[in-house]
């Protein structure tokens, strides 16, 4: 299950506003991608910080990889964004914090996103 607050490619929350990018330029600004399953999550408050087991290394990540993240699942105890372990999905990684990446709705796509994830690479 995936949790967060998006409204028509806006999560807002409050004072929080986050422009969600279209996928094309998600994925070309992306240091990281790879299909990936979200393992050993660990919740500190607000915080999340967890490992994504790379399944399907696309750019800069090698299979059996574990990718460091974090996120922050609730500001002020409204939810953020959050995933559960074990979600699998396309990881699209390009800021740090903490020396962990950041994981949100829009760095961690749905599966069924791969194909055209793959595509959008082959074409750049």
């Amino acid at each position: 299950m995936i949790v967060f607050c998006i409204a028509f490619g806006t999560s807002n929350l409050g004072a929080l506003s986050i422009q969600i990018l279209p996928l094309a330029e998600r994925v070309k600004s992306a240091k990281v991608v790879a299909l990936g399953k979200l393992v050993n999550k660990v919740v500190e408050g607000e915080w999340v910080r967890a490992e994504i087991l790379v399944m399907e290394p696309l750019v800069n990540a090698e299979q059996g990889e574990k990718i460091a993240v974090i996120w922050r699942a609730t500001l002020d105890s409204m939810p953020i964004y959050d995933t559960d372990e074990g979600s699998i999905g396309v990881i699209l990684l390009d800021d740090k914090h903490e020396g962990r990446y950041w994981l949100r709705a829009d760095r961690f796509e749905n599966e069924d996103k791969l194909e055209e994830i793959k595509k959008l690479l082959k074409d750049a």
